[in-house]
């Protein structure tokens, strides 16, 4: 946008305005980057161990039975600290509460499916009390079973479904007589050492997401990433600060937490 030169996906200038030739040494640094799901993958190592096949598919981006809302957070904190958050569900019983939480999630424990570069872990809530946005679009006046998966491929992409059954099977007469299904995803950029670009998607399922409800939907979930999340994970950030050789303590609800830290570890050193 200075002097109009122009550039190739290689990196090579390929037009300098008013100047017949292009010296070869006129370049830029480039990246592998593939669009898919609705995203752009870069990969910043070497281009030749660049892998096609490693990026996670998010099949629910663009399927024609979601309308997808997206949006972005900045947060001032280690990805890790973000990963962490996401591995540990126990905090929608503290920090979501007035969103999209659970009750009783602090009480259960989830069980976990591990793999070589990723993980899978189910929490099963019984009669919990419904968010009021699930108990709006349901007709529901219950508490409902709430089966929640989270897939997360290593280093930083997750992918969140959900599955709301009333409890009081009388409500699938007054209400909506299925089960709601409910899903998200989350990615993490690593910026530095301690900020991070978190990009969020939000999709509601096309039997309820209407314009009003999809607008609603995105109000609360950026409430809850952006004014529950964020404050808490920045604190933590500040405190790691201040304490630099303070030890994290571990309880029994952080298994998947600490597998993911031993991956990343691996996957750092190689």
């Amino acid at each position: 946008m200075y002097h109009g030169l122009k550039y190739g996906g290689d990196g090579r200038c390929t037009e300098i305005p008013g100047q017949g030739s292009v010296p070869r040494s006129f370049r830029v640094e480039s990246f592998p980057v593939i669009e898919r799901d609705q995203l752009i993958w870069a990969w910043f190592g070497n281009a030749e161990a660049a892998d096609a096949a490693r990026i996670p598919t998010l099949p629910v981006h663009g399927h024609p039975d979601w309308r997808l809302i997206t949006g972005y957070t900045y947060v001032q904190a280690d990805y890790r600290l973000m990963v962490d958050n996401a591995m540990d569900l126990t905090h929608l019983a503290w920090c979501h509460i007035g969103t999209f939480g659970a009750t009783g999630a602090s009480t259960v424990r989830p069980e976990l499916f591990r793999r070589k570069f990723g993980l899978k872990y189910v929490y099963d809530y019984r009669d919990s009390v419904l968010p009021d946005f699930h108990r709006r679009v349901t007709g529901w006046r219950g508490t409902a079973d709430r089966i929640q998966a989270v897939d997360w491929d290593a280093p930083c992409t997750f992918q969140l479904s959900v599955q709301f059954t009333p409890t009081d099977s009388s409500d699938l007469q007054r209400g909506r007589s299925t089960p709601m299904f409910a899903a998200s995803s989350h990615l993490f950029t690593p910026e530095t050492e301690t900020s991070t670009h978190y990009f969020w998607g939000a999709p509601l399922h096309t039997d309820f997401a209407t314009d009003e409800n999809l607008a609603d939907w995105a109000k609360i979930v950026t409430r809850g990433f952006q004014s529950e999340d964020k404050p808490m994970i920045e604190a933590q950030q500040r405190n790691i600060k201040g304490q630099p050789f303070a030890r994290m303590r571990a309880t029994h609800y952080d298994e998947a937490v600490f597998y993911a830290r031993s991956v990343l570890e691996k996957l750092a050193a190689t």
